[in-house]
């Protein structure tokens, strides 16, 4: 999935280069600022998601839906293990 952001994030950078080569750069500060913007986004985000592929896996960082689920389903383990020794 990361590596199809990467993909869409470069082809917007191409399409905005094809449409800034076509219209020319604008004249007006408020413009110019926002057409930097646009590309300023994949660009970062493109660094980004490329260094977060090229860390090991024991490098990255859980995020906290993954915390949230490990966490669930130690739970449910256990009540699993409670019911379990309650039978027997």
């Amino acid at each position: 999935m990361k590596g199809f952001s990467i993909l869409i994030n470069a082809i917007l950078v191409i399409v905005l280069l094809c449409i800034a080569v076509d219209e020319g750069w604008p004249r007006h500060t408020e413009e110019q600022l926002m057409v930097c913007l646009f590309f300023l986004a994949p660009i970062f985000s493109i660094i980004a998601l490329s260094q977060e592929l090229k860390k090991k896996p024991s490098e990255k960082s859980e995020n906290w839906l993954s915390l949230f689920l490990k966490r669930k389903q130690l739970e449910e383990r256990a009540k699993i293990n409670e019911l379990k020794q309650k039978e027997s």
